[in-house]
């Protein structure tokens, strides 16, 4: 079951969903592997309660007040790579691709060629899918690193999964 908060029709500001509005799930059927995407709008005429608070909560949706469309989503990888950085050498940005089985938590490292920790990006939860992370080539004090060469190491925890690294070089010629 979804909460789904609704418009609150006693202030002027708009803060919940309204006729029109569309909510967009995927879906993992472990049974059969396969990703399945879903838009449902809501469509006028939706029952609103007002709850104690003054929120209104979309109480119940039938099936004749939504609409759901079923994609062909991209297929969620079956393992966990890093396709490497691009463009490298790089001289302002340079983008790091990579690919997760399952949601986890994702820890982007740099270094410098002596393994000194440079630049760290840390997300506690992170979907299954393709993802890119970008690095402006600065430090953690945002200041402009040197040019030269650098490591990166991408360390993800799967939910089913222990830890994995990938490593990857790149080159920074400012």
């Amino acid at each position: 079951a979804i909460t789904v908060w609704g418009d609150d029709a006693m202030t002027d500001s708009l803060d919940g969903l309204t006729a029109g509005d569309t909510l967009c799930f995927r879906v993992w059927d472990h049974v059969h592997a396969m990703e399945y995407g879903a838009r449902v709008s809501f469509l006028a005429g939706h029952p609103v309660v007002y709850a104690p608070n003054g929120f209104s909560v979309i109480k119940s949706l039938r099936a004749d007040q939504l609409t759901g469309i079923v994609e062909n989503l991209p297929a969620v990888p079956s393992y966990f790579s890093v396709a490497g950085n691009y463009p490298n050498p790089f001289n302002a940005i340079t983008q790091i691709a990579f690919q997760l089985p399952v949601p986890g938590q994702v820890t982007l490292l740099i270094y410098d060629r002596r393994g000194e920790e440079v630049w760290r990006k840390s997300l506690h939860m992170v979907a299954a899918g393709d993802h890119v992370w970008r690095w402006d080539g600065t430090n953690r004090q945002g200041q402009s690193a040197a040019s030269g060469l650098y490591f990166y190491k991408i360390v993800y925890r799967g939910q089913i999964e222990g830890a994995e690294q990938k490593t990857g070089k790149m080159v920074l010629m400012r």
